[in-house]
């Protein structure tokens, strides 16, 4: 399984969990009226994190695996197709994973 997959499929399980947990947190109550823990529980809602696991889904989709090998100084890589401006002089080259896909590996406690 590439890195990728192991992140989608994570990403995938974290919705699902927090998909389900709606209907049981929108009717939760709360004990005490301090804004500061209705900021902490908006800050862990379902909600929040659906929207944290569309961020990384948009990091996925921009940072991605190139298809083909490129000739680098140190020899033949795959790069991230984002991060690496192959059509510049000099060439930039970024190889995969990049660090962003191996920050939201990391976030998602997946070691690349």
């Amino acid at each position: 399984m590439t890195l990728r997959e192991r992140i989608e499929a994570e990403l995938d399980r974290k919705q699902a969990i927090a998909e389900a947990a709606i209907w049981s947190y929108e009717r939760r109550s709360l004990t005490t009226t301090t804004s500061d823990l209705a900021k902490f529980w908006d800050m862990v809602s379902p909600a929040a994190v659906l929207a944290g696991l569309a961020e990384d889904r948009d990091i996925l989709k921009r940072h991605r695996q190139s298809a083909d090998v490129v000739m680098t100084p140190l020899g033949l890589h795959t790069v991230c197709v984002y991060c690496s401006d192959l059509d510049s002089d000099p060439v930039r080259v970024v190889g995969w994973p990049c660090w962003d896909a191996i920050s939201v590996a990391r976030r998602h406690g997946i070691t690349p």
